[in-house]
């Protein structure tokens, strides 16, 4: 994963966040794991989105495996 944050210049806690969706975790259940708001969780969805150029969950799990 080091290196598909590398390419797309992900932060540390996006990193953490593209992790736990990957690994099938809800946004809700993410905030609770990393100790952060629902609101900031899908802020960094939005911007892994934006970074990677896809428009969901789908289309990241697509470009991601």
């Amino acid at each position: 994963m080091n290196t598909f944050g590398s390419v797309y210049r992900l932060s540390p806690r996006e990193h953490e966040v593209l992790d736990l969706i990957c690994r099938g975790h809800h946004p809700k259940a993410i905030a609770e794991l990393v100790g952060c708001g629902y609101a900031s969780v899908r802020t960094h969805l939005r911007r892994i989105y934006r970074k990677v150029g896809c428009s969901g969950v789908r289309e990241l799990m697509v470009r991601f495996f």
